[in-house]
């Protein structure tokens, strides 16, 4: 059964590969310069941060989302305490990527919200659900705070549902 989910993640995975991509197809067709500027150093910028959450916070955040979304959802049982203790470090490590970068700077690619932030936010978006070991990091809540108020993402996001 285990293997059934590995191979879920890796779709999961691949799908949010494929998204990155479809974000800027997306942005630049409808003229989006904003999230999606001309500039080819900023749209390297805004690949690399996305390519990091594809590569690091994505698989650090997993263990989070699974033990305590997922499991829920599917009525699996309670949350492995020795799976989140092994999945900490890591997501830590990502965190502390995060707050260094953002305790510089507003946004993750400098002075405004580009799909960077929206594709990493995506990542987190259920971070106090899936209990994220986020307390620490005061620019990265910020952060998370600035994208949770745009109103395009508060009408698009999704609410959890966890099995009573």
């Amino acid at each position: 059964m285990k293997n059934k989910f590995l191979s879920c993640f890796a779709v999961i995975s691949l799908c949010l590969l494929v998204n990155c991509i479809s974000k800027k197809s997306i942005a630049q067709k409808a003229g989006e310069r904003s999230i999606w500027p001309d500039d080819l150093r900023a749209r390297a910028d805004i690949a690399r941060w996305q390519f990091w959450d594809v590569a690091h916070l994505g698989p650090a955040a997993k263990p989070f989302q699974w033990e305590y979304l997922i499991k829920a959802m599917l009525g699996l049982g309670d949350p492995d305490e020795a799976v989140l203790a092994a999945a900490e470090a890591p997501f830590r490590a990502c965190a502390d990527v995060l707050e260094a970068t953002l305790g510089r700077q507003p946004f993750l690619t400098g002075q405004r919200l580009t799909l960077a932030d929206i594709s990493v936010a995506a990542t987190l978006i259920y971070a106090e659900a899936a209990s994220m070991p986020l307390a620490d990091y005061s620019a990265l809540q910020a952060w998370r705070h600035k994208v949770a108020a745009i109103p395009a993402w508060a009408v698009a996001r999704p609410q959890p549902k966890v099995a009573a």
